[in-house]
């Protein structure tokens, strides 16, 4: 997991916006030992720097993908100046083969992840959030919030 958090902060560090590890990745950092294997590393960020991360990754030559429910995905092949609905990005490299993809329509898959250990930076999951006036949203819960300096600081 250490490699694989190192290879993330090489790539998304310094690109003007701000980052975490989060889901299982982060607990196990938390604990300080692995307690399961992870087929993903989560990455939580928030929706105003969607359009820099899409760029970013696009960029870097990774595919995105657009969470559109019911095991879904739209691909995007740039940023997104129209209006958007808030779903979270898949992201991955050519090189990621536990990615399965069935055309289903025009830039439309069902998607599915195998679920074996991830062992190299090949793929990747934000996870976005809300936040206003110096406080962190949980997602969907506006009424559970939290200083953005106590999220980030412990």
């Amino acid at each position: 997991m250490k490699k694989l958090i190192s290879q993330a902060y090489t790539l998304l560090n310094e690109h003007g916006f701000d980052w975490s590890i989060c889901g299982g990745a982060a607990i196990d950092l938390y604990l300080g030992r692995q307690t399961r294997i992870h087929k993903d590393l989560d990455i939580a960020v928030f929706w105003e720097d969607r359009n820099l991360i899409i760029d970013l990754m696009l960029s870097s030559g990774w595919r995105v993908l657009q969470a559109c429910g019911g095991g879904v995905v739209h691909e995007l092949n740039k940023k997104q100046d129209e209006k958007f609905e808030k779903r979270n990005l898949f992201c991955f490299t050519v090189n990621e083969h536990r990615v399965k993809l069935e055309a289903i329509g025009q830039d439309k898959y069902r998607f599915g992840l195998e679920k074996v250990e991830q062992q190299y930076f090949t793929y990747v999951e934000f996870l976005f959030n809300e936040r206003n006036d110096g406080n962190f949203f949980l997602l969907g819960e506006t009424k559970i919030k939290r200083e953005i300096l106590k999220v980030t600081s412990g």
